[in-house]
């Protein structure tokens, strides 16, 4: 079991996340110092690096938010209900005590639960878990 949570899909889309972050930030570094190196000559290109840096460091940041995390993992479970995306989910769940989701975001989390239960592979106590750890962790955002 340790060697499951150690690679828990999880723990791998948080490094994945990071590494966009860290890549994104290298990028951008790099377009900046190639402009202060060789001056005006490569004013698109740098431009173009920064940008792209820019871009891939936001979907990393974007990834790491807990929403967004609990939003990825429910829809996996959703089209491909296992004990591995069921896990996932709920490992994102647990990762902040209170989460703040909108009304069809918590449509999507509640659907995940609910076919993850009726997976006839499902584990009877993942289920029950995700099952707690959704009605309370979960509230409704106001707006």
């Amino acid at each position: 079991m340790s060697a499951q949570v150690e690679h828990s899909y999880y723990k791998r889309y948080r490094g994945a996340a990071r590494r966009f972050e860290l890549a994104g930030g290298l990028i951008a570094a790099a377009g900046l110092l190639i402009r202060l190196a060789v001056g005006s000559s490569m004013n698109t290109v740098c431009l173009l690096l920064v940008m792209i840096g820019l871009c891939v460091f936001a979907l990393g940041a974007a990834s790491l938010r807990p929403h967004n995390a609990v939003k990825s993992f429910a829809r996996e479970c959703v089209q491909q209900p296992s004990d591995a995306f069921a896990q996932g989910l709920l490992d994102a769940l647990e990762a902040t005590p209170k989460l703040a989701l909108v009304a069809s975001s918590m449509d999507l989390v509640n659907q995940a639960v609910e076919l993850y239960s009726q997976f006839e592979d499902a584990d009877p106590e993942l289920a029950k878990r995700l099952q707690q750890a959704a009605e309370s962790r979960i509230i409704r955002k106001k707006f």
